[in-house]
């Protein structure tokens, strides 16, 4: 399941980089309970979006997946200084990676 993580730049100064390297980190010492892929780390000139595959969900639960979410979220606004917006599960709601397709 792919996961889209939106956040509000503010001040942001660190690089898409140094941002995956530090959340991979510090969701591995803090033993994240579930199997996590960042698959990018998007900085725009408003937005900073992560995108996370967890291969093992199969289905988007309401509150006990939406609480580990948070966990991610609450680390990258607290080491960044960024607003967290939402997340979108890609199917599920817009996205600002993905284009829609459009029917001719």
């Amino acid at each position: 399941m792919l996961v889209e993580f939106n956040f509000e730049r503010k001040n942001l100064q660190a690089s898409a980089g140094e941002i995956q390297d530090y959340l991979e980190q510090e969701l591995r010492k803090r033993g994240y309970p579930i199997l996590f892929e960042i698959e990018s780390v998007t900085i725009m000139s408003r937005w900073l979006v992560l995108l996370i595959d967890f291969p093992t969900l199969k289905e988007h639960t309401l509150r006990p997946v939406e609480f580990l979410w948070d966990a991610i979220a609450g680390l990258i606004v607290l080491k960044y200084d960024v607003r967290y917006r939402h997340f979108t599960v890609h199917g599920e709601g817009p996205s600002l990676i993905f284009k829609e397709k459009t029917q001719p």
